[in-house]
């Protein structure tokens, strides 16, 4: 798997795991390298570099715990850790000289996709902060808005 997409110059990653297997680590697992240049790997639960370090130590102490990507998964997820069970908020917060750009955009790019609601939105601030200019939001069947 992924020692068969390892480059010569890369030789000196020993990949022993195997990635269709049931759960990772279920053959010996882990990286064996000093000194590896592991930023050009990217898909991978959890690394165990260097001949101290094993699996078990990974699954039970050292590591995030023995949840880790299988059948690769690890081309969009990480291993299980506490940052799986953390909440991400967002929020945004535009003054009127900026509502005035994102305005016209999101009212064009809504109506592209055919989401009239949402155009409408940027359309109403538009027309309320600015209200002696015209503004190209974008058609509707045809007609200018």
């Amino acid at each position: 798997a992924l020692s068969a997409r390892l480059r010569p110059e890369d030789a000196h990653f020993v990949v022993m795991d195997d990635p269709s297997a049931p759960r990772p680590g279920a053959g010996s697992g882990g990286v064996r390298s000093q000194g590896a240049d592991i930023q050009r790997l990217s898909n991978y639960g959890s690394l165990f570099l260097g001949e101290e370090t094993t699996v078990a130590y990974g699954d039970k102490c050292s590591g995030p715990n023995h949840i880790l990507p299988t059948k690769g998964a690890a081309r969009y997820s990480g291993g299980l850790s506490v940052g799986k069970f953390i909440k991400t908020v967002t929020w945004q917060r535009l003054d009127r000289s900026a509502s005035r750009v994102v305005g016209q955009v999101a009212a064009r790019i809504s109506r592209l996709e055919g989401m009239e609601g949402h155009a409408r939105t940027g359309d109403v601030r538009l027309h309320k902060y600015y209200p002696a200019e015209q503004f190209d939001l974008g058609t509707l069947d045809g007609n200018r808005r």
